[in-house]
């Protein structure tokens, strides 16, 4: 089976998606906005289709009510998420200034549970399987928590468009040329990019 835990102690690594959070944020410009006092909303723009984030790296701007249901996450959780679910950039913005959220530090790893084992199953395990005829649970960890981190971030489907030469790499299970690739062949999110390679690169060696 996937080393799901493996794979979530690895996305709260700094770089990644970095420490679990229990208070709403936006990644923004000049910077995160999380709808205190003193933040004015109208100075801060959303980077790319930002929604309120919440925990580690769950972008509710991304999700719906039926999706985080499927997933398992109790009521309770998401009816306190339920008003910033759909809503991104701007609207994003503009709410969370109005009602700033905060949440429990096991509200908090409750949803890293049921959000990063439902993504698996329902994106990356499907994605990899049919790409490569491998099943990704027979992976080693340190694969299954790169290619998670890429699809999780970018989504499975803009792996596939946007870094096709990374996706082919990581489907025929080439890992040293993938590692380079993670290390040497990205401008956008290149610290983050690199810390994969850096994982990577453990089983690269060892396939040498």
């Amino acid at each position: 089976m996937a080393d799901i835990e493996y794979i979530s102690d690895f996305l709260n690594a700094p770089g990644v998606e970095g420490k679990r959070q229990t208070r709403g944020y936006i990644p923004a410009s000049p910077g995160n906005f999380i709808g205190t006092q003193g933040q004015n909303p109208t100075r801060y723009k959303a980077i790319g289709a930002s929604g309120v984030t919440i925990a580690t790296g769950c972008d509710l701007g991304q999700t719906d009510v039926a999706t985080l249901r499927a997933y398992g996450m109790p009521d309770a959780i998401i009816n306190s998420l339920t008003p910033y679910i759909g809503l991104k950039t701007s609207r994003a913005i503009v709410k969370l200034a109005q009602l700033p959220l905060s949440i429990s530090p096991g509200a908090a790893a409750e949803i890293d549970h049921c959000v990063h084992r439902g993504y698996l199953d329902r994106y990356v395990r499907p994605a990899y399987g049919k790409a490569s005829g491998v099943n990704f649970d027979d992976l080693p960890k340190q694969a299954q928590a790169v290619i998670f981190s890429c699809c999780f971030q970018k989504g499975c489907g803009g792996v596939r468009r946007d870094w096709p030469k990374l996706w082919g790499y990581l489907t025929r299970q080439d890992w040293s040329k993938a590692t380079h690739e993670l290390k040497y062949g990205f401008t956008q999110y290149k610290a983050r990019r690199r810390i994969e390679g850096e994982l990577l690169a453990e089983i690269a060696q060892c396939s040498a």
